[in-house]
């Protein structure tokens, strides 16, 4: 049974995520305007530029003009989200909507797209917005910085469960409709007991042609409690053995001369050892698998798979090479 989702999935067309984004931010407000308030100033840096929730002081004076008992002051904000689904929008159309802050605190333009502007492209359409109207700021976000601001509030909140369903909703909505993806990040954690030495040599992984994963782009061969060796997937087929002959379908990457001569000799290698691999298997081939040693420090060890994402692992919003991937992980353990 599939789980229902709160945001709409049907449409992938750029109102309906603005409708899907609005929805997000009020039911975060309508949880909590606090924390909502910090969600959002967490959005643009954490520059405290976005107030909603009153402030209330007492015994408030100014310059010697009496000390009044009670004070509440709510600043007037306002902001204009322009969405785009895989592109910055056009400067001149942005510029247009300066004219809507009349009388109005503070100032907010913010860009959701999977594309971001760059600082200097940022800076240089603030001045032009300011030359039309005073005090505005304009914001570039991409909708993985808004699941990072979500994960945030989850790690902070883990008993709210509806932040938590926000999160997981809005993360997989994302995702289904292909706004963003972890893909280039991500390690799959495979167990290969038996198969360690055919992986080893060979530098491929085999699964059944029907099993099914997230895309990612690294695989890890784990076995006696740590991931032992990781790769860089290259490309993943569907294969089978015919006549000693392997027949392959691309579905995914490039194939070279290393990754044919690596699965040729492999399969061939994996059915005289008695694997059961003739037909509807998927391969997942890497130029090289690289020795790490990335252990799991916690009692029993993983059923199948895992998945890692391994911005998170070495704390690197870009991650290096391959060979740089695996020597940082043999100083690092989890659970």
């Amino acid at each position: 049974m599939t789980t229902l989702n709160i945001f709409q999935q049907y449409s992938k067309e750029e109102n309906t995520i603005t409708n899907n984004i609005l929805l997000l931010f009020s039911r975060l407000y309508e949880n909590n305007p606090h924390v909502y308030e910090d969600f959002i100033n967490g959005l643009l840096g954490n520059e405290n530029i976005y107030n909603i929730v009153p402030a209330f002081q007492q015994q408030v004076g100014r310059g010697g003009k009496g000390i009044v008992d009670g004070h509440i002051e709510s600043k007037s904000t306002k902001i204009i989200i322009e969405t785009k689904i895989n592109s910055k929008e056009n400067i001149d159309k942005l510029l247009l909507y300066c004219d809507r802050f009349k009388d109005v605190d503070s100032k907010i333009i913010l860009h959701i797209s999977s594309a971001s502007f760059s600082v200097d492209e940022l800076s240089g359409i603030e001045k032009k917005m300011n030359k039309i109207e005073k005090k505005i700021r304009f914001f570039s976000i991409t909708f993985e910085d808004i699941v990072g601001g979500l994960k945030a509030l989850k790690n902070l909140y883990p008993y709210d469960k509806e932040i938590v369903r926000l999160c997981d909703d809005f993360d997989d909505y994302c995702i289904s409709q292909e706004l963003f993806s972890y893909e280039p990040y991500l390690m799959r954690a495979v167990t290969c007991g038996d198969s360690q030495n055919l992986n080893r040599k060979y530098s491929f992984y085999f699964d059944p042609a029907d099993r099914n994963f997230q895309p990612h782009k690294y695989i890890g061969i784990y076995y006696d409690k740590s991931v032992r060796l990781i790769g860089e997937i290259k490309a993943i087929v569907d294969a089978e053995l015919v006549n000693n002959e392997v027949n392959f379908k691309i579905v995914h990457g490039k194939m070279n001369d290393i990754l044919k001569n690596n699965l040729q000799k492999g399969f061939i290698h994996a059915v005289k050892d008695g694997w059961n691999i003739m037909h509807d298997h998927k391969f997942f081939l890497c130029e090289e698998l690289f020795e790490t040693d990335f252990r799991k420090i916690t009692p029993y060890g993983i059923y199948s798979k895992r998945y890692f994402d391994l911005r998170a692992i070495l704390q690197k919003k870009s991650l290096p090479e391959i060979k740089q991937i695996a020597d940082a992980l043999k100083n690092i353990t989890w659970e």
